[in-house]
């Protein structure tokens, strides 16, 4: 039974072979013969004879290359470190911060902040010499718009107060420094500029500590 089986099996297979064998037979032979075009048989026939002929001559003798001009490669930049009297000093320190604690104290203005200098850690510091900072008086407004500077500007500020000379007086003579520099803003609004508001701002700062130079 097991021999029968197989046999069946076995000739059911070649049935399917042979039938796919006669479909494929019958697609191809129904199938109509292509005709070719007499363009493409005379490109066919170009095509050969330039194949044929490739080792003598070629169409690629006549054509010229534009040879590639030489360019400069580029060099790498070598990094240059900067001299270390262009490099701005880092703000802090012990001087720095008292000074800086003195000046918000005091509500004093100063043209290191208001204008924003890049060398306020150099200043404000005795790494380099006596720790100082420029008091700015007349407020802290001005009424011209220097584009180098931050200063607030404003073609009418407000009047600088009465007692701002006595208070930066009395705030310069308590700190333990031996020079103060005192700037001010422009005061193109004040008659004098502000001259006579400088000027006592000077006379207070010198009773309070005659050696303080200013």
């Amino acid at each position: 039974p097991a021999s029968s089986r197989m046999l069946s099996r076995s000739a059911r297979f070649v049935s399917r072979l042979s039938g796919r064998a006669a479909g494929r037979a019958f697609s191809s032979q129904a199938q109509p013969q292509q005709q070719v075009s007499p363009r493409l048989a005379a490109f066919r026939e170009q095509l050969a004879s330039d194949v044929a002929t490739e080792d003598e001559t070629s169409w690629t003798d006549s054509v010229s290359v534009a040879e590639r001009v030489g360019t400069k490669r580029a060099v790498k930049k070598q990094h240059t470190r900067h001299p270390d009297w262009l490099k701005v000093q880092r703000p802090g320190g012990d001087d720095y911060m008292r000074i800086r604690n003195g000046l918000r104290a005091s509500k004093l203005a100063t043209v290191c902040e208001e204008a924003r200098c890049p060398n306020i850690g150099e200043c404000w510091s005795s790494k380099k010499g006596a720790a100082t900072a420029t008091i700015m008086v007349l407020g802290d407004t001005c009424t011209r718009g220097c584009r180098f500077c931050n200063v607030k500007t404003s073609r009418a500020p407000a009047l600088p107060a009465d007692d701002e000379p006595e208070k930066t007086a009395e705030a310069i003579a308590s700190w333990e420094v031996d020079y103060v520099v005192i700037t001010s803003v422009d005061r193109d609004d004040i008659p004098d500029g502000g001259a006579s508001h400088y000027a006592r701002v000077v006379r207070r700062v010198k009773e309070l500590k005659p050696s303080m130079r200013l």
